[in-house]
């Protein structure tokens, strides 16, 4: 699909990827618009924090199955 440009790219991808009030695990720091855009798309966005002094990797595995509930759809 073409769009305008990389922010309804990113909305389109949220409605066709979740239902409305679903929940989506996302690392951040990530991309301050997704909030609007989950906004946009009534569902819910749940940050794993990442950190500086580790490179912004990626935490462990076992820091995504703390976050995950039946709510989250994605991650």
């Amino acid at each position: 699909m073409i769009t305008i440009g990389g922010s309804e790219a990113l909305l389109f991808a949220f409605n066709a990827v979740a239902d409305p009030g679903d929940e989506i695990i996302i690392p951040e720091p990530f991309y301050t618009n997704y909030n609007g855009f989950a906004s946009l798309a009534n569902i819910q966005i749940v940050p794993i924090t990442t950190y500086a002094e580790k490179g912004f990797q990626l935490p462990e595995i076992s820091e995504f199955e703390k976050k995950i509930t039946p709510g989250p759809r994605l991650f």
